[in-house]
């Protein structure tokens, strides 16, 4: 089996990040696939809590691994990673976080690795931001957009940074569809202008609970198809 790894990102904070990984991840297994997680950086909470993104990702999706060895570095406050290991008298090495990146990308079949926030936040006080590290990753991305008002807007500008910083952009997963008329002309319209494909469309649902209906018409062997590096011309 072809090894492919994306680096999940979003458009901002609370779009659905988590939830969409979750949700490969729980259906990529279910199909016999073997797909793991990784999140270098996670900032509000910790590993083993219950409710941090690395615990809702193996509670969902039924990895083996401890919450704690898929996560890099973790802090308490919920803020930019800059600040949060500011606060803790801590520092963001960033070619620490590339080597680390690397190594689970190598020793995986099929990796996501998911982002902290948008790609503008910065993990430095040096000005180093998440798609800097996304570029020297150097694996493609897939942006995780909600479709509620706005999107259209955040969609674009996240995609111009992304390409002008180099990145690849494997497609957009799109959560929370409710099926109206604005949020189907939002997807065509930012497809159409950035040129990017829809590989996800998770309809709205209530949670983590209701991920097997989110994920009911997702085909992992599809999507690990069309969004692998190699395959893509």
């Amino acid at each position: 089996m072809d090894v492919s790894a994306l680096f999940v990102v979003a458009t901002q904070t609370d779009v659905g990040k988590t939830f969409t990984c979750a949700g490969i991840l729980r259906a990529s297994r279910q199909a016999g696939i073997d797909a793991s997680y990784f999140k270098p950086l996670l900032s509000g909470g910790a590993p083993g809590d219950g409710s941090s993104d690395p615990d809702l990702v193996v509670r969902a999706a039924g990895l083996s691994e401890s919450p704690a060895s898929l996560v890099q570095h973790w802090f308490a406050a919920p803020a930019s990673p800059h600040f949060a290991a500011r606060l803790e008298g801590r520092r963001i090495d960033p070619a620490e976080l590339v080597r680390e990146a690397r190594h689970r990308i190598a020793a995986a079949n099929h990796l996501l690795v998911e982002g902290c926030g948008g790609l503008a936040v910065p993990l430095t006080d040096q000005g180093y931001l998440l798609s800097d590290l996304a570029a020297e990753i150097g694996i493609p991305i897939l942006l995780v957009a909600a479709t509620r008002l706005g999107a259209i807007h955040e969609a674009l500008v996240t995609l111009e940074h992304a390409r002008s910083r180099g990145l690849d952009v494997a497609g957009i997963a799109w959560n929370g569809f409710e099926g109206s008329a604005r949020e189907l002309d939002t997807i065509e319209m930012v497809e159409r202008l950035a040129g990017v494909r829809r590989l996800v469309l998770i309809p709205r649902v209530n949670g983590h609970e209701e991920l097997d209906q989110a994920f009911a018409g997702f085909s992992p062997r599809a999507f690990w198809r069309a969004a692998a590096p190699e395959r893509r011309a």
